[in-house]
């Protein structure tokens, strides 16, 4: 008997866009935490 799954172990391409349009372009569109994003153009450089 086959279940129906909420979850998978594979990405789907709706989910891959939806975290691409969530995801900041640049370091500077990263709003708020400003020591993170300090941190991050510290290790990026």
């Amino acid at each position: 008997m086959e279940e129906d799954r909420f979850i998978s172990a594979t990405a789907n391409m709706d989910e891959d866009r939806q975290e691409n349009a969530i995801r900041p372009d640049r370091l500077t569109d990263y709003i708020g935490q400003p020591v993170v994003r300090e941190q991050m153009e510290l290790f990026v450089t």
